[in-house]
């Protein structure tokens, strides 16, 4: 049976509800809801072409599918107590293939297959189906009086169906259904039972509601790697302590001694590339020369080498070279530059503070890494 089959099944059972009031069942004859009346006997059409007629029987009814393409098909539900009943296809009975509850504003079914579905009576005067299929997705049907006038929308899915039916619909557009979004509304019945939050695997007895979330609707979260970052340089602060800090120590009730050399101290140790001071700096060229633009408002010590350089003395190979910039200011590091020579790569780590106080060194060039040493001196 195609997929607008399986929804008008549905849909009809609701309208069926109406008929099957003569039926006999133990504890009495079922009651039907009373907004149901008017449908009765109702031949209702899809946007399809697709009409249904429901025929009360002796304690259930039976509900005929007359599809846009010539098939048809006859379903049977029977009542097994006043609210709940039972599917099956009306040449086979002794088959059942679910169950169906009757709610207080609608219809719920569920089908042996894993399928869901609800039914409410729509604002135009029709029915509307919400079906969840066994993989979670959802689409609603919806049937109309004679003579009702489908929107745009309404044919645009049609023909959006046909289309899929036949292979040529576009990835995108291929659905088996109108989207939830372009249903009828439901009309709400006088007791509203709540949906919950997060639906739980349908089981006879549990009302689900008729909202159902649109496939796709909300945007998959997107996971971001946390990057571990070991800077070479602790922060700057904005004004600058009147003395370094101390060497970190077990507190003493006495004053510390004071040492008569000064100590070295190693403030951090490998970082990535382009992190603190080392941040500071860019590789600049003008008139042949080329150096290291310091952007930061404090001083620089740095050490340096050029990977695969001409020079041996600069050569990442062997020992790196360093220097010092001031505060927004500019360190030569080649002249007499051939601009018809390759591309230079520089490597560097840089440190903050002045000459004397602290030292940079480049402990490796790829990547770049290196550590602070300051000389504090007590």
């Amino acid at each position: 049976m195609s997929v607008a089959r399986h929804g008008s099944i549905a849909a009809v059972a609701l309208a069926g509800l109406m008929l099957a009031g003569g039926g006999a069942i133990a504890g009495g004859a079922v009651q039907n809801p009373s907004w149901l009346g008017p449908m009765a006997g109702a031949r209702l059409v899809a946007v399809d072409g697709s009409t249904l007629t429901v025929a009360p029987t002796e304690g259930g009814f039976v509900v005929a599918l007359n599809a846009a393409d010539g098939g048809a098909q006859h379903t049977a539900f029977a009542y097994i107590g006043e609210r709940l009943g039972t599917i099956s296809d009306a040449s086979d009975p002794g088959r059942v293939t679910g169950f169906f509850r009757q709610t207080d504003n609608g219809l719920e079914i569920q089908f042996a297959d894993g399928r869901a579905e609800t039914l409410a009576l729509n604002s135009a005067g029709g029915f509307s189906l919400t079906l969840r299929a066994a993989d979670g997705a959802a689409s609603c049907s919806a049937w109309y009086p004679q003579g009702h006038v489908f929107g745009a929308a309404e044919k645009r899915a049609a023909l959006a169906v046909y289309a899929h039916k036949l292979g040529i619909a576009e990835h995108a557009k291929r659905t088996a259904r109108t989207p939830i979004s372009d249903c009828p509304a439901a009309v709400k019945s006088a007791t509203h039972l709540p949906s919950p939050a997060q639906p739980a695997p349908y089981r006879i007895g549990m009302y689900a509601g008729a909202e159902v979330t649109t496939p796709g609707a909300a945007a998959p979260a997107i996971a971001v790697r946390t990057s571990n970052v070991q800077p070479v340089d602790p922060p700057v602060p904005a004004q600058p302590a009147a003395s370094p800090p101390p060497v970190a120590q077990a507190p003493t009730a006495a004053a510390p001694a004071v040492p008569s050399d000064a100590t070295k101290v190693t403030l951090a140790s490998a970082m990535p590339d382009g992190h603190g001071a080392s941040d500071c700096l860019s590789v600049e060229s003008a008139n042949g020369t080329i150096g290291f633009r310091n952007r930061c408002g404090f001083g620089v010590q740095f050490a340096y080498c050029l990977q695969r350089a001409t020079d041996a003395a600069a050569d990442c190979g062997g020992v790196a070279k360093m220097g010092a910039v001031a505060a927004n200011g500019f360190a030569l590091l080649l002249e007499s530059v051939d601009s018809r020579e390759p591309e230079r790569d520089f490597r560097w780590v840089a440190c903050s503070g002045s000459n004397g106080n602290v030292v940079a060194h480049l402990d490796r060039a790829d990547p770049p890494s290196g550590r602070c040493e300051r000389l504090n001196a007590s």
